[in-house]
């Protein structure tokens, strides 16, 4: 992991691998204040309207990268970031 405290606290960090057209969905640094896009998505989906309002999609990557482009929140690649 990089040092948390050095990464920028106004954007969510996520790993480049296997998007598939979106945001890989398994591993991301959310500062707490975006923790509720992320968080809420099945909430949204479900009951607040959020299915009917997709565009189409083929997979969850996509969706996450909708949501979290549809919240304004600015993404930031780990490109030196390795399991």
């Amino acid at each position: 992991l990089p040092e948390l405290d050095k990464l920028d606290s106004n954007k969510i960090h996520i790993v480049p691998w296997q998007p598939w057209g979106g945001i890989n969905d398994r591993f991301g640094i959310f500062p707490r204040a975006f923790t509720s896009v992320y968080f809420n998505l099945y909430q949204d989906l479900c009951f607040k309207g959020l299915a009917k309002a997709l565009p189409l999609v083929q997979n969850i990557e996509e969706v996450y990268k909708y949501v979290i482009d549809k919240a304004c929140i600015p993404l930031q690649s780990l490109d030196d970031f390795y399991f």
